[in-house]
């Protein structure tokens, strides 16, 4: 039987399960393309529009598509447990570590620093710690997000996932790894020099440390959360980075506000799903308006446009 391809039967007007799809998948890429170009505006602009993609996966999920709550309770609980297991080592072997880098004093001047060193020592692993956490849930919770963000793709701009086979979800889970590693070794490239810089350099060390470890961060978490629906696009490694450089004051306005929002206590662990679903949507906008092509990487960012005095 030869499958009726037709959007609607033009005798009776009723519509077949192939035409709902067309004019679903029709209807999510019109309203994709109605968005405004991510890239339009400045510097400063594009920072605000990067960090409100949070809020906006934040309403995609709760307020426009709720039956993709039930998609984003895996990915909170392995956060909930990733982040348990973790500040529980810290905490459990902190005295431990104090002890092995220095006794406590008796004589109280030695021990005013003894203090200090403990206090800076207790920021420091308090920062391992927080990326020790990204780390861990980004590996554990990514098959989850991957289904989350295959719905989002699907209801944002009627995507269709590619056909499940074994041979590209073994090809997929090699170049995952693989990526990874590059991915935490460049991190790591950068992240070990800053953390020396805190600890060696006073007073400005701690400074330039923060910010920088800051900065970074957001680079690598807005990558992250994009790099679902790259990966699906099969996209090497290098392309990637190009794709969130190439467009870094809207990356680091979404990867800086939920790099923040991962400190806040209960909050952060609760928007884990929901940035892969803000990173998914930031993506979509930008590929519906062209920014990865490649002849759209030699192109200066588009300005918005400019209304012509009146004659």
């Amino acid at each position: 039987m030869i499958e009726p391809t037709a959007i609607k039967c033009p005798h009776c007007k009723v519509e077949t399960p192939h035409g709902v799809q067309q004019r679903q998948e029709r209807s999510a890429a019109e309203r994709a393309s109605e968005q405004v170009d991510p890239r339009t505006g400045g510097g400063a602009k594009r920072l605000f529009r990067g960090s409100g993609y949070l809020g906006r996966g934040w309403r995609f999920v709760t307020s426009e598509h709720p039956g993709l709550v039930a998609y984003c309770v895996a990915p909170v609980i392995i956060a909930i447990i990733s982040i348990s297991t973790v500040f529980g080592l810290l905490s459990y072997y902190y005295s431990d570590l104090m002890g092995m880098l220095w006794s406590r004093p008796d004589s109280w001047y030695l021990l005013t620093l003894y203090y200090i060193v403990a206090v800076f020592v207790f920021l420091l692993m308090l920062v391992l710690g927080y990326v020790a956490f990204f780390i861990m849930q980004t590996i554990l919770s990514s098959p989850f997000n991957d289904i989350l963000t295959e719905r989002v793709e699907m209801l944002a701009i009627g995507k269709e996932p590619p056909p499940f086979t074994m041979a590209r979800f073994a090809k997929g889970i090699a170049v995952t790894l693989v990526h990874t590693v590059v991915k935490l070794s460049i991190y790591i490239f950068f992240m070990v020099p800053l953390l020396l810089i805190g600890w060696i350099i006073p007073v400005v060390g701690p400074v330039v440390s923060s910010v920088g470890g800051f900065i970074v961060t957001a680079f690598f978490v807005s990558y992250d959360q994009m790099d679902y629906a790259m990966a699906r696009r099969e996209w090497p490694f290098g392309q990637k980075i190009r794709a969130v450089t190439r467009n870094f004051a809207l990356c680091f306005g979404f990867g800086g506000s939920m790099a923040g929002v991962l400190w806040v206590p209960i909050v952060g662990i609760l928007f884990i799903p929901l940035a892969a679903v803000g990173g998914t949507l930031m993506f979509c906008d930008l590929e519906t308006h062209g920014a990865f092509e490649q002849q759209a990487l030699a192109q200066p960012l588009p300005q918005p446009p400019t209304q012509q005095p009146r004659q």
